[in-house]
């Protein structure tokens, strides 16, 4: 184990620490019952969303600066999965298993022999008809701290994580690979972004970002740099306007575009604290954080809708405005 994780220094750490058995208990809350604390935790994301969303309510978003892109392409239909595809996934996919699991996921991989063409079979007739399976809409959410630094006794110390079924997940991964592939292959990449983005990181756009001041500083010229941060951005991304940016800025249509809209629709969430639930609850804006599916696409959408609400000659030129 040590050495199949010797080059990820975060799953190296989980690894000895399972090898020394250090577990440390999961900073929570004080707090009377358990069942008492999954349900404040619940009304608190709730309540979190709706606190942001509010100054929002009933609001027509300005599309005087919205230049929508003469589109020349379509995906309309998704191409169906092959059994080396999905067997290359699920092989490739953490062992990981969560309550929604009707087995756990490392006794699924050792008889994929048996089940990898019914399972390659769901997933087929999904995609063909434009249908998200109910079943998959359910997430567990766990509360994490976002970092050791913050006050354990505050909700707003926590983020939510949503622990989804495997085979939904394996669904996910494989739209994601056919709406990456007609992302870059259509040219609608953003060239400036390095989130969720193979090769980039971080690092690169810190680099980008530091080469432009010093261009700019090589040519005389005064540099202003705005750093923006959107509080629970996934989280409150509006589902139809999720919906109106595939079809009208990435040409998604048809069978593609309906199995999106029944992805983001119906979907519930519990909170889940050792072996206790919160009730299930609606969800009815933003897109599961755990999932690992939206972090590459959500970056484009939110970009594209925030050039849409402010004219570029009040953002500039920076990376997120590109």
């Amino acid at each position: 184990m040590v050495s199949t994780n010797s080059a990820t220094p975060k799953q190296l750490w989980e690894c000895i620490n399972k090898i020394l058995h250090r577990r440390p208990a999961p900073s929570l809350p004080t707090h009377a019952s358990i069942k008492s604390l999954c349900n404040s935790f619940s009304s608190h994301f709730k309540d979190k969303i709706s606190v942001i969303q509010s100054p929002f309510t009933g609001h027509t978003p300005h599309t005087v600066h919205a230049d929508f892109p003469q589109l020349n392409f379509q995906l309309a239909s998704f191409e169906p999965a092959t059994t080396t595809e999905v067997r290359k996934i699920i092989m490739s996919s953490p062992s990981k298993s969560c309550d929604l699991d009707p087995i756990p996921t490392i006794l699924l991989k050792a008889c994929l022999d048996v089940l990898i063409k019914p399972i390659t079979d769901i997933i087929n007739a999904s995609l063909c008809y434009g249908f998200f399976p109910d079943d998959f809409k359910c997430a567990h959410v766990n509360p994490v701290l976002k970092k050791p630094t913050l006050p354990k006794e505050e909700l707003n110390s926590y983020r939510p994580i949503s622990n989804l079924s495997f085979i939904s997940k394996i669904l996910e991964k494989v739209v994601a690979n056919r709406l990456r592939s007609h992302i870059y292959k259509n040219g609608l990449s953003n060239v400036s972004q390095s989130a969720y983005k193979q090769f980039h990181s971080t690092e690169t756009a810190l680099l980008k970002v530091h080469n432009d001041i010093n261009l700019n500083i090589d040519n005389g010229k005064v540099t202003a740099l705005t750093l923006l941060d959107l509080s629970a951005a996934f989280d409150t991304i509006d589902h139809n306007i999720l919906i109106t940016r595939l079809s009208t800025w990435y040409g998604i249509s048809g069978t593609a575009l309906s199995w999106f809209t029944s992805y983001l629709t119906d979907r519930q969430q519990a909170i889940k604290i050792g072996n206790c639930f919160s009730d299930m609850l609606p969800t009815s804006c933003g897109v599961p954080q755990g999932s690992g599916f939206w972090g590459p696409f959500s970056f484009h959408f939110i970009h594209n809708t925030f050039k849409l609400c402010y004219p570029r000659s009040q953002l500039g030129s920076s990376p997120l405005c590109r």
